[in-house]
């Protein structure tokens, strides 16, 4: 199963999104576009191929996606290996960790937040000039200084960890971006409340401000998402 990730065409056009183990799509729990990618928790997930996009560096970064989780459950949204360490964007309900949201290079965010099942979340992951702020529903919840060097050029992998813990995801993931070079959100913003085609933007990609509209680019970027059309299900 191949998704179609629509990409800026100022860095290599589109990359392939491949669904593994029988990662699903799903017209019954959606965000947008009438569909999302549906992950049962049990060893199926999805992937990029390596690549540099994904070499932040100390530089500027987001991550964000729409998430909604059908059980309490330990899982990443998406992650990648940066050397012995990890990067990832990841919920949490155990281990001693009951009720958080993690984010960044090896948890540099780890957020106390009692999290719903079976509800949309926006979750987004920023980093500028040396300080990580990671929001949720468009409300900062955490910043921490963070000036890691983020040198993978590993697959990206969307719905497990990166490293065999069998960290899986166990519900709906729409609308993930990857934005390398540019933090999106300085501020409390509101969350998209629409779809947006990622590379409407010549040279670059396009970012939401804090009204909801478009404007700016990006040097990176990614969206894995089921937009139909593209999905070969």
């Amino acid at each position: 199963t191949n998704l179609t990730a629509e990409t800026g065409t100022s860095w290599g056009g589109t990359k392939t999104v491949t669904a593994v183990n029988g990662a699903t799509t799903t017209t019954s729990n959606t965000k947008f576009y009438g569909t999302s990618k549906q992950f049962d928790g049990s060893n199926d997930y999805a992937s990029t191929q390596a690549s540099n996009d994904w070499k932040f560096g100390t530089g500027d970064y987001t991550a964000e996606a729409w998430v909604r989780m059908h059980s309490h459950h330990d899982a990443y949204v998406v992650s990648n290996s940066v050397g012995g360490s990890f990067w990832g964007l990841n919920f949490w309900a155990t281990n001693g960790s009951n009720g958080t949201i993690r984010a960044g290079y090896n948890t540099n965010h780890e957020k106390a937040y009692a999290w719903s099942t079976n509800t949309w979340y926006h979750v987004a992951v920023v980093r500028i000039s040396g300080t990580s702020k990671l929001y949720l529903d468009g409300t900062e919840i955490d910043s921490q200084s963070d000036t890691d060097n983020m040198t993978s050029t590993s697959e990206m992998i969307i719905g497990m960890d990166p490293k065999g813990w069998g960290l899986e995801f166990d519900g709906e993931i729409s609308d993930i971006r990857i934005y390398n070079g540019i933090g999106k959100y300085t501020g409390a913003f509101t969350v998209p409340n629409s779809s947006t085609s990622v590379a409407s933007a010549t040279g670059g990609l396009p970012i939401r401000n804090t009204s909801g509209t478009d404007g700016g680019t990006a040097s990176s970027g990614f969206r894995a998402d089921v937009i139909p059309g593209t999905s070969t299900d």
